[in-house]
């Protein structure tokens, strides 16, 4: 399940960090929030646009990291704190800084995530050879 979650945030990030394509996603989730008529508001912008791509550059970075080192007991246990962690700034986002509701959608899936592998990944202990 490890594997799992690493390549499909490999995936997610991967398209975050493409200059034009990670802002246009993160457009497309404001306008569905709109169409859903959901509430919350996000001022696009080229700063905007940048960090977004930063995001899916370190978010990248971090999947392949993952998957290259395997299911490694701290990078788990790091992956779940990440992921934990990540679903409490969207919801501080979305309730407190007045962010589009339809990021809570994303807080559920890092949650889910988070939960999947705490309660289901066999990390194997760390090895001299795996750490730098």
């Amino acid at each position: 399940m490890v594997r799992q979650v690493a390549i499909g945030d490999a995936v997610l990030f991967g398209v975050l960090a493409v200059p034009f394509l990670g802002p246009a996603l993160i457009g497309w989730l404001v306008q569905l929030n709109t169409a859903l008529g959901l509430g919350g508001s996000m001022a696009p912008g080229p700063v905007t646009d940048l960090l977004i791509n930063l995001l899916g550059l370190l978010g990248l970075a971090f999947a392949l990291t993952r998957l290259i080192t395997g299911p490694l007991r701290r990078v788990v246990q790091l992956t779940i704190a990440v992921k934990a962690l990540a679903a409490a700034l969207f919801a501080l986002a979305v309730f407190q800084a007045g962010a589009p509701q339809v990021f809570l959608a994303l807080l559920v899936a890092d949650l889910t995530a988070a939960v999947i592998l705490a309660l289901g990944a066999r990390p194997t202990p760390e090895r001299a050879e795996h750490m730098v």
